[in-house]
């Protein structure tokens, strides 16, 4: 598992539509990045968690029909920003493929 890269909004904004390759261990699935969106932040304040993000966003992510992924983390690898690990989980399917949504709070 990679935890070196720092996730933010930045970095995912001009990669929609880019590929980023899963480790399977044995094998490896590509998936395409199809939408990268700001939310709203939590207010701080009383019995919120300490820690979370300013600037939180989600990650869409769409891959084969043929194959589903349960949801857990998985080693992402990406041309220009390398190894790192992130936890998706499967949101919906449709002819295009199955997809996939990490949420980075």
């Amino acid at each position: 598992m990679k935890f070196d890269l720092e996730l933010t909004y930045s970095i995912f904004e001009d990669k929609v539509d880019n590929t980023f390759a899963l480790n399977l261990g044995e094998s490896t699935l590509d998936l395409q990045l199809v939408e990268a969106t700001q939310i709203k932040p939590v207010p701080t304040g009383p019995g919120v968690p300490e820690g979370l993000r300013d600037n939180p966003f989600t990650l869409l992510f769409r891959g084969p029909v043929t194959e589903f992924l349960p949801q857990r983390l998985y080693d992402f690898n990406h041309e220009t920003l390398g190894e790192f690990t992130m936890f998706i989980t499967a949101t919906g399917k449709d002819e295009e493929g199955i997809y996939y949504e990490a949420v980075v709070n």
